[in-house]
């Protein structure tokens, strides 16, 4: 049952009382990082059981908390994860964990057996309904002196008052005196508009595909322009083939695709670069040396002790240089009969290849298909294998070494752009995916003809791809391009909070700056913390499921625990 809680007006702005009045904690996100934050926090508590009646309010107009926007359980299974299942768990105290606190490959073995392979990726609807039971027992199980109200509603303001904050939708008001923001994406939003104005032509958002890509708005036999080449791409070319009815038969090699005939007769993407996503490996298909994980390793060490220039370019160097000796001890060690010196140049030679080249279609459709075959042990590694992979093994010392001034704000600037480039070799999608969208290119339902370096023309008329010259007409574009950290919802609470003072962004070109317990640095406030993508620059990696690789909300817990319960003991 969800209980809402409002609080009387005439409470609002007051000072504290630590008699039976409860400490009052808000979490303003119901994603996995708002579910984090009350699992976490119901632990900390529990080591200071005398700190009196304690109240906690979650809002998020999603209606099952845990899953978020990301992990909506009523999305469509064709939408699918960019993490194997394996490496998902929503607990974060390994062998003390109750026995109902599952990782997500335990929970497919007994609720969804068909998906339980470790190195599989489920649906994102299947691990929304995975971290909504984790939330539940959480609630379940809150010491006898927490009461958790959770709100479906949407915040439209926050506001500092004295010690406390006033959060605010339009019609109610309550007190908090500790915040917590966990806002993800801020909910489905678009950037960079395809155009101005309201034309029905235009679609600026992907999500939620069922409203967003329906027949209504996206009609069958029409041809569709796709602005973006990466992972909405994906999903949106999915929810107009596969979610239109169209069927995939899974080869070794080769998938193959059968029309429904209610999917668009023309997908065009169309982007800055050509530059593919690489598809991710299946380790267990690929017979690899034993040697690599020692050499992942010595390079994470690297990484953590690269040296500390006071020159930006030279904190760059100095990370790169870990990074691309130990790619280059990976690629000799697969191809023995090169030396060191060789070994590091052909991988030189090829990351520069790769970030100087704008691919044309068939250049990038190669490049895809390669990845595919490396990844599932058809052909042996390669260069772009060997970057992946390494970026993959050595992102958590990155993550440590990088985040939190690690780097200054002027070295996080020239780093983000590697980061961006490296992300389209290691974080691309799974090989299923991949296929899909090979599949979908060989049926001639999607066109690259347009992906590198086409613009969209908007005319009262017709909407035009144009690219060296060449035209084509389509009749509905997509917008699959996805807010970066930096542009904060306009009209969202952190906004507010930025245009009240209260907060301030530093610099535009970093993330918003915290500390290791997620509060702003610009104007610290010991009951406020901020976590997730908006903090990308201060710090590394936000968009992961992963509670290890980040240990901002443990921190948060523990010490909002230590500090209530300090505070009952002064009164």
């Amino acid at each position: 049952m969800v209980s809402i809680h409002i609080q009387s007006p005439s409470n609002q702005g007051h000072p504290l009382s630590y008699g039976n009045t409860p400490h009052k904690i808000a979490i303003i996100g119901g994603g996995p990082r708002g579910f984090y934050c009350l699992e976490s926090l119901s632990r900390a508590l529990r080591c200071h059981p005398r700190t009196g009646p304690i109240e906690i309010d979650i809002f998020d107009s999603c209606p099952y908390i845990g899953s978020g926007n990301v992990y909506d359980v009523n999305q469509p299974d064709f939408l699918r994860m960019n993490f194997p299942n394996g490496k998902i768990d929503a607990w974060s105290h390994g062998e003390f964990r109750g026995k109902d606190e599952l990782s997500l490959l335990s929970w497919l073995q007994a609720s969804y057996p068909q998906w339980a392979n470790p190195e599989g990726f489920s649906p994102r609807a299947v691990v929304g309904r995975y971290l909504h039971e984790c939330f539940e027992i959480v609630r379940s199980s809150l010491p006898e002196n927490v009461t958790l109200n959770v709100h479906h509603l949407h915040i439209a303001d926050v506001k500092k008052c004295n010690s406390q904050w006033i959060i605010s939708t339009e019609d109610h008001r309550w007190v908090a005196d500790d915040l917590v923001m966990t806002l993800g994406h801020e909910g489905w939003r678009s950037t960079n508009s395809l155009a101005e104005g309201d034309d029905r032509r235009l679609i600026e958002r992907v999500f939620p595909v069922d409203s967003q890509l329906s027949r209504t708005r996206v009609a069958s036999k029409i041809r569709v322009a796709i602005r973006g080449f990466g992972l909405t791409w994906i999903d949106a070319s999915l929810a107009l083939t596969e979610g239109r009815g169209g069927q995939f038969q899974p080869a070794v090699e080769d998938w193959t695709y059968d029309r429904s005939g209610d999917e668009p007769s023309k997908i065009y993407p169309y982007s800055r670069t050509g530059r593919p996503l690489l598809a991710k490996s299946i380790e267990s298909q690929m017979e690899l040396p034993p040697i690599l994980s020692d050499i992942w390793q010595s390079g994470s060490e690297a990484i953590l002790d690269a040296a500390r220039s006071a020159d930006p370019s030279q904190q760059v160097r100095d990370l790169w240089q870990s990074v691309t000796r130990t790619a280059g001890d990976v690629y000799q060690s697969i191809h023995p009969g090169l030396n060191s010196t060789l070994s590091k140049s052909r991988l030189d030679q090829w990351y520069k290849w790769w970030r100087s080249t704008f691919f044309p279609g068939f250049k990038a459709y190669d490049l895809m298909k390669q990845s595919l075959n490396v990844g599932l042990g058809l052909a042996p590694p390669n260069e772009a294998w060997v970057w992946g992979e390494t970026w993959r093994r050595i992102y958590p010392a990155l993550v440590e070494r990088v985040s939190h001034g690690g780097i200054s704000n002027e070295a996080w600037k020239l780093f983000r752009p590697i980061s961006a480039e490296m992300e389209r070799i290691a974080f691309g999608p799974p090989p299923e995916n991949m296929s899909r969208m090979l599949a979908l290119i060989d049926s001639e339902v999607i066109d690259l003809n347009f992906v590198k370096g086409a613009k969209l023309a908007v005319r009262p008329n017709q909407l035009e791809l144009i690219r060296d010259g060449i035209v084509e007409e389509v009749d509905v574009a997509i917008n699959a391009v996805i807010p970066s950290p930096y542009q904060i919802d306009p009209h969202g609470p952190l906004s507010r909070l930025i245009a009240d003072k209260t907060i301030s962004w530093q610099d535009r070109d970093i993330g918003l700056q915290i500390d290791q317990r997620g509060r702003p640095l610009s104007y610290p406030h010991e009951n406020l913390a901020i976590f997730g993508r908006v903090t990308e620059g201060a710090v590394l990696g936000n968009d992961t499921l992963s509670r290890n690789l980040h240990p901002h909300i443990e921190n948060w817990a523990k010490e909002t625990a230590k500090r209530i319960f300090l505070r009952k003991l002064s009164h």
